[in-house]
């Protein structure tokens, strides 16, 4: 028999997260209320930019001094095996992996120098963790749910979140500009002369939700090119993402 869930919890839960009308101040609702649904004794949330990299987080029980450890050494060990979009990430485009696969039971895993000196001094036995997307599918922040106790996350748990994560999801992807059919996109582009050839083929690239890993392969250059050719293009528009590049992209 299907276990019953504590749907006025959820309701309640989501209702809360609906109400914020700001991506950021979402994501920190977001991480104030699961707690409710999903007990946990840390909480990191993570936000990504247009290149995959963490610029910004948010804290729950958390101490700088182990965040910053993660950021300038344990997110890069083992060939980046630990890094906050290691399983978000599939050769180069972003996945969404099943609940299952969203929780790490690290008292099963393999003894290696991200466990005994980054984990077990802080105590973390078991994580979970997901992601939060736009509206073209690229990243923007993952939320991650450490428990400290002896106690694992269960099946009502794994339910709960299977639900929720679908809602929170779509709720994110709304804060995002999404371009309609009609729109004039490429003639605005083209429209920036101060744009060379190549930048201007990537910035319609980028305007369409098609992502740098994407690009690279698409127009046979490798993704340092990408990144180079996206950092002159917000230079010479005078933006710092890709919503921003849209919106001046649609408006000129």
């Amino acid at each position: 028999m299907e276990q019953q869930l504590p749907w006025i919890k959820i309701h309640d839960f989501l209702l809360k997260c609906g109400s914020v009308r700001e991506p950021r101040k979402f994501c920190e609702q977001m991480v104030d209320q699961i707690y409710t649904l999903i007990p946990f004794d840390q909480a990191r949330f993570y936000y990504i930019n247009d290149n995959g990299k963490v610029y910004d987080e948010y804290l729950l029980g958390v101490s700088k001094r182990w965040t910053k450890a993660y950021h300038e050494y344990y997110s890069q060990v083992a060939g980046g095996r630990y890094s906050v979009t290691s399983r978000i990430s599939k050769n180069g485009d972003w996945v969404i992996p099943s609940v299952e696969d969203c929780i790490r039971d690290w008292t099963t895993q393999d003894n290696d120098e991200f466990l005994s000196d980054y984990l077990r001094p802080q105590g973390i036995r078991y994580s979970f963790g997901f992601g939060l997307f736009d509206v073209y599918n690229s990243l923007k922040g993952t939320c991650i749910l450490d428990r400290v106790g002896n106690v694992n996350y269960s099946k009502e748990e794994m339910q709960i979140m299977y639900y929720v994560r679908a809602h929170l999801d779509n709720l994110h992807r709304n804060f995002y500009v999404k371009i309609s059919d009609n729109s004039n996109v490429e003639n605005n582009i083209k429209a920036q002369s101060s744009l060379t050839e190549r930048e201007t083929e990537v910035a319609d690239l980028l305007s369409k939700g098609v992502t740098p890993a994407q690009i690279s392969t698409k127009l046979y250059i490798s993704q340092t090119t990408v990144y180079k050719h996206i950092s002159h293009i917000h230079a010479k528009l005078n933006v710092s993402n890709r919503q921003e590049l849209i919106l001046k992209l649609l408006h000129n």
